[in-house]
């Protein structure tokens, strides 16, 4: 038995998107005119520059609806619908895409190309669960940041997946269905809320922006961006990229205003704290942009998953010791993440520490918000139990 061996992989839709947490704060900085220029492309372009034209994502082809005909037919109940839906998608290959982390695509291309991001997937799946008459919403799932800083675009990694809502399992008991595609990415107790389309298509135009900015496609970028804005402009991730498209072009003015955007609605933001020291460092204004580096820190040393990301890190490198000093700092700031206690255990049982290790692991089952995860580490303790007799 392995204490480090994955929970269990389950169907996963994710977004990965650049800094995508809409918090909504009370504005010092807000000026209308000051976004206005900002969208306007002016400052980069010399001119006005329009959104991108507006994509239907959602939409199915002849092709796709006669594949629902074949695969999953009309039944009357949407338990039977959703179950068929699931077992044609993965007898099709269609939950085993080719993973293309730099790719976004609508409905229809990624049902033609078998290839994608999970937004991509996600986007698929609510579109053919509608199409079914399954009452399908998109959901998004706070889950921590990632701490690196090293390239300009900081990651923050959040996380999409689909909620079925309303399958009635017996006569007296009706419930919602997660449908996820990535368990690594949905094993957290995270808080979880309902998006709406329109905040799913300003991802799908956000990751396209980056795609085109990778690429040094930057007035495409500035147009997708845009788009992505003008449907949902409380998303700071969103101004976050514009604020780098601006830094990469060289306009630090504008750069820094689309920053301070992004804090006005997540004053947290650690991304946007972090492009804003490096823009701050440009204009020569060394001692702000320290201040700032000083608050990316403390957020860092206050937040329980920092710790959590260096102590796997220091258990892959077999520094058992740093890494149970690192997952103490982390309980001690959040003692109901399950993810931490089963990390602890696993140091515990690489040090011999089987009883402490499997200790860690019945508190990792205790605290576990969903029925799956407790499942899962309910197998873990028998299987422990086993080794040990």
């Amino acid at each position: 038995m392995s204490l480090q061996n994955g929970l269990t992989s389950r169907l996963v839709l994710i977004a990965s998107v650049l800094a995508l947490t809409a918090c909504a704060s009370t504005s010092q900085h807000h000026n209308p005119e000051q976004r206005q220029l900002l969208l306007s492309g002016e400052v980069l372009f010399d001119e006005s520059v329009p959104a991108a034209a507006p994509v239907e994502l959602f939409q199915l082809t002849d092709e796709m609806r006669q594949w629902l005909t074949n695969h999953a037919t009309n039944h009357p109940y949407a338990k039977t619908r959703l179950r068929r839906l699931l077992q044609a998608m993965l007898d099709d290959g269609l939950l085993d895409l080719d993973y293309e982390i730099n790719r976004s695509y609508t409905a229809q291309q990624t049902f033609a190309q078998r290839t994608g991001n999970c937004l991509s997937f996600s986007i698929l799946f609510v579109a053919l669960a509608r199409e079914l008459r399954l009452d399908a919403e998109f959901q998004l799932v706070e889950i921590p940041p990632s701490f690196s800083a090293e390239e300009e675009l900081v990651l923050l990694n959040n996380h999409i997946n689909v909620r079925i809502k309303g399958i009635r399992s017996d006569v007296n008991h009706v419930q919602d269905h997660i449908v996820d595609f990535n368990s690594i990415e949905y094993n957290g107790n995270y808080d979880t809320h309902r998006v709406s389309d329109a905040y799913a298509t300003s991802l799908y135009h956000g990751n396209r922006a980056v795609e085109f900015m990778g690429t040094e496609q930057y007035e495409a970028a500035f147009r997708q961006l845009k788009r992505g804005l003008e449907l949902a402009p409380d998303v700071p991730g969103l101004w976050i990229n514009l604020g780098v498209l601006y830094a990469r072009m060289e306009h630090w003015q504008e750069a820094e205003a689309a920053y301070r955007t992004a804090l006005d609605l997540d004053a947290n933001n650690k991304s946007a704290l972090v492009n804003l020291a490096r823009v701050m460092r440009q204009s020569g204004n060394t001692e702000q942009a320290e201040r700032l580096a000083q608050r990316v820190q403390r957020y860092m040393q206050n937040n329980p998953y920092f710790y959590s990301q260096h102590a796997r890190e220091a258990i892959s490198r077999g520094e058992l010791d740093k890494a149970l000093a690192l997952l103490r700092k982390a309980i001690a700031l959040k003692d109901d993440e399950h993810q931490f206690y089963h990390l602890r255990g696993i140091a515990l049982y690489r040090q011999g520490e089987l009883q402490a290790a499997r200790q860690s692991l019945q508190e990792a089952k205790n605290v576990a918000h969903r029925a799956d995860l407790q499942n899962i580490y309910q197998r873990k303790l028998r299987a422990f139990e086993a080794e040990s007799t």
